[in-house]
């Protein structure tokens, strides 16, 4: 549970992590839920696919992985 101060409520920015079952996304287990501030909320997946060392493809996933995305929409918002 998190108290926001109505002053600042504009200034607060909530992240969710998406997972996916192979068919969709649907928010993840340990995942924030946004409930009464939905509309200051964002979500980014939480896997993302990048080129090893090897050069093969692996996947990767996380708080990490949703990371560049998050800050992408903020940046967004903010301009």
């Amino acid at each position: 549970f998190v108290e926001v101060d109505p002053a600042f409520v504009q200034s607060w920015l909530f992240v969710a992590a998406l997972a996916s079952d192979g068919r969709g996304y649907d928010l993840a287990d340990y995942s924030n839920r946004c409930g009464s501030l939905m509309n200051r909320c964002v979500v980014a997946p939480t896997l993302s696919v990048t080129m090893g060392s090897s050069g093969q493809s692996q996947t990767f996933g996380g708080t990490s992985s949703a990371t560049p995305v998050v800050s992408a929409v903020a940046a967004m918002i903010l301009s």
